[in-house]
């Protein structure tokens, strides 16, 4: 009898643990991103405004776009305040996220990057072909191949930030095929880095999201 009772007692055991680990399993599942998504979820969730997302689908095209991880915005803002920490003047770019939809080209592609800009890269006056200067952050361009925003930040997260602010630079590029020498495709792509930018400003804790608006602001700069 005491050896029926222990086997059952046994039995029951296993089958617990296969249960919890079963269920385990079964709740990682929501972790892992799926490998194409709409475009409000290609750069973790950056493009949530419908604003952003439809500027996406105006560049790129119907997708479904490759996703980046529900960690691109994360990763980007850790990268910036590393780069802040080793005191250089400038750092090389981290990507955020491609823009690639499904069964796409190299050249039907882009990417959006974050770095930090040196103080002589802003204010030269000088343009791409096509693009145009717009009143937003520190400076803002947008032309047919790109657009970027650069902007400052003084976070508490970012020792010294208050009297040296981290200065960071949103760059949207595109590949040839994508590129497109109009007013609604320059407002798009500023559109589409000025989210991007909104949301890791928010991430680094930037005091007033670094002087970015809330909406894009698509007035050309005199």
């Amino acid at each position: 009898m005491r050896f029926a009772w222990m086997s059952r007692a046994f039995a029951v055991g296993v089958a617990l643990l296969l249960v919890a680990a079963t269920a385990a399993c079964g709740g990682e599942e929501p972790d892992d991103p799926p490998p194409y998504v709409v475009a409000s979820d290609v750069c973790g969730g950056a493009f949530q405004e419908k604003r952003a997302s439809e500027a996406v689908e105006r560049i790129l095209g119907p997708g479904p776009y490759a996703s980046a991880g529900r960690d691109a915005v994360e990763r980007v803002a850790d990268a910036l305040r590393d780069a802040f920490a080793s005191g250089r003047s400038w750092s090389s770019a981290t990507e955020l996220c491609p823009l690639a939809p499904k069964r796409s080209r190299t050249l039907d592609q882009g990417s959006i990057a974050f770095s930090i800009y040196d103080p002589s890269d802003v204010g030269t006056g000088k343009l791409p072909a096509g693009a145009r200067f717009y009143a937003m952050g520190k400076e803002a361009v947008a032309g047919p191949a790109m657009a970027e925003i650069y902007f400052t930040c003084a976070s508490p997260d970012l020792e010294t930030s208050a009297d040296n602010p981290l200065r960071i630079q949103g760059r949207l590029s595109l590949g040839s095929a994508l590129n497109n020498d109009s007013k609604e495709h320059r407002e798009a792509g500023l559109t589409v880095v000025h989210a991007a930018s909104l949301a890791v400003a928010e991430e680094l804790k930037c005091e007033g999201n670094g002087g970015l608006p809330q909406k894009p602001v698509l007035t050309e700069a005199p």
